[in-house]
């Protein structure tokens, strides 16, 4: 919670400068904020929280280092994006190290 405060209150004076509208206009724009909040705030935080029980929080904090390569592996898929050399180093080097953290007895509980 705090996270999505902290990020609000320093990117609102950005948003603010930019003079776009703050608010949806219609009630399909509604939707989309409340499906993007459900989504990825209540569900994906609540899934963080309820691993914590059979997860140790070192295993489960590496594990997030997982989101830019799904994100970008979405966007491969989604809109046909092409990675270049340094990502595939970058996803290498996060690979091997996410292998080599949860490869020890500590990861799981």
């Amino acid at each position: 919670m705090w996270c999505c405060a902290i990020g609000t209150v320093l990117s609102l004076p950005i948003f603010l400068s930019t003079g776009d509208r703050l608010f949806p206009p219609s009630w399909q724009g509604w939707l989309f904020v409340i499906g993007l909040a459900v989504v990825s705030q209540v569900l994906g935080q609540g899934l963080v929280a309820y691993s914590l029980k059979n997860l140790s929080s070192a295993f489960v904090t590496l594990s997030e280092l997982l989101e830019p390569i799904l994100t970008a592996i979405g966007a491969w898929v989604i809109f046909s994006e092409s990675f270049s050399l340094s990502n595939w180093i970058a996803f290498a080097v996060v690979l091997s190290g996410l292998y080599l953290a949860t490869s020890s007895k500590s990861a799981v509980k």
